[in-house]
């Protein structure tokens, strides 16, 4: 058993180091306290399979490689890393030019059989704001808060601005103006969130602090 928690912890210490993350990134992912981590890279606890296999999926690789012995796994160079991160930007770019195309497609349809619509620009516009959903909903499995918050403050403007240049409105600009508090809250949010977060890991060690006693 003591062999296979440190096989298992010298492969966490790697793959997290690999991928640039901290141990609080990492105990922030799988809403765990960075306490456990540290205990699993230190060899003094084993992570149960459901962490396992969420540590898996962040680090590109099977379970039961993470449990397998060290042998040559631990070769593995940062060019597969370089891999994992480009197939997940493609994922990401895939899903944005898929959203684009769906915008192009409405546009020429209703060019040719509804010539009379002239908001068939709109498809476009709106494709703007719906590219950042995407984006946010991608960032929220794979970057970090940073990422998080960029791009749900860009879905933010970008569908302020599609309101703004396809409606005309008296005083339109007030759109810009409530735009702002949004942000604010998107800030907020993460923020309160990350709070939540910590607050999870605090009683989380304090469970573990208990259960040593």
């Amino acid at each position: 058993m003591e062999e296979l928690k440190q096989n298992v912890a010298k492969k966490l210490i790697y793959y997290r180091k690999k991928f640039k993350l901290t141990q609080s990134e990492v105990a922030e992912k799988i809403s765990y306290s960075d306490k456990s981590v540290s205990k699993w890279e230190r060899g003094e606890a084993l992570p149960d399979v459901v962490v396992l296999k969420a540590l898996s999926e962040i680090y590109g690789v099977t379970v039961e490689h993470l449990l397998s012995p060290e042998e040559k796994h631990m070769k593995l160079d940062s060019s597969l890393i370089q891999q994992i991160k480009e197939k997940r930007l493609l994922i990401v770019l895939f899903s944005v030019c898929l959203v684009w195309l769906v915008a192009t497609v409405l546009f020429a349809i209703m060019r040719f059989f509804l010539p009379h619509i002239e908001q068939a620009w709109w498809c476009f516009m709106l494709a703007i704001p719906v590219s950042f959903i995407v984006t946010t909903i991608f960032s929220e499995l794979w970057a970090n808060q940073i990422y998080r918050i960029i791009s749900a403050s860009l879905l933010n403007w970008s569908a302020t601005l599609a309101l703004f240049l396809s409606f005309d409105l008296h005083e339109k600009w007030l759109i810009f103006v409530v735009a702002i508090p949004i942000q604010v809250l998107i800030i907020l949010w993460f923020l309160l969130k990350k709070n939540i977060n910590l607050n999870k890991k605090l009683k989380l060690s304090i469970k573990n602090i208990l259960q040593k006693k």
